[in-house]
């Protein structure tokens, strides 16, 4: 971590994420630190990143073997999911056109993986959503676009739609 104070959060993933894996999230936590976005542990392996007393992220921290539902973690990794975002939405579509992140978004689909006791007892898991133009069949309910481990790229555009949300919180506030 560079000279950002430590977090909760980096001490929680002290020997869970190494390597490149645990710098990138560290980087993550620094970039949120000078956006003044703080955050916070929402239940055990989930935390929370606010903007304006608003979430607009959350972190989910995966250990081998940990099971959710009926799905077991397959390795030790963090994923991130952008909340609240209107995916389904001509807004959302063009605004992942002019940004050039349609692509990057479409990779990182959450697939339902029956993690939730709503989606175990369901015959067919997840949702059909139109994302960012495109039709994608058993998306999960708990995030429509995850990033797991994300590289430069995908952090890039990890940031674009945090702005988006931020935007959208800004906007909100106006009209009150």
């Amino acid at each position: 971590m560079s000279e950002q104070k430590k977090t909760p959060l980096a001490d929680f993933i002290e020997g869970i994420l190494e390597g490149g894996v645990g710098q990138s999230l560290l980087d993550f936590i620094d970039y949120c630190q000078s956006k003044k976005m703080p955050i916070r542990l929402s239940s055990g392996y989930l935390w929370s990143v606010f903007f304006k007393g608003k979430r607009v992220a959350s972190i989910e921290i995966t250990v081998k073997g940990n099971r959710r539902g009926q799905y077991t973690h397959q390795d030790n990794s963090w994923i991130i999911h952008v909340c609240y975002l209107d995916v389904e939405s001509l807004a959302f579509e063009e605004y992942a056109k002019t940004e050039r992140l349609t692509e990057i978004v479409w990779a990182n689909i959450g697939y339902c993986k029956r993690c939730l006791k709503s989606c175990v007892s369901a015959v067919e898991p997840g949702l059909d959503r139109k994302i960012a133009g495109r039709m994608f069949h058993q998306v999960g309910v708990c995030g429509d676009i995850k990033f797991k481990n994300p590289d430069s790229a995908a952090m890039d555009c990890v940031k674009k739609l945090m702005d988006l949300r931020k935007n959208h919180i800004i906007a909100e506030s106006v009209k009150k």
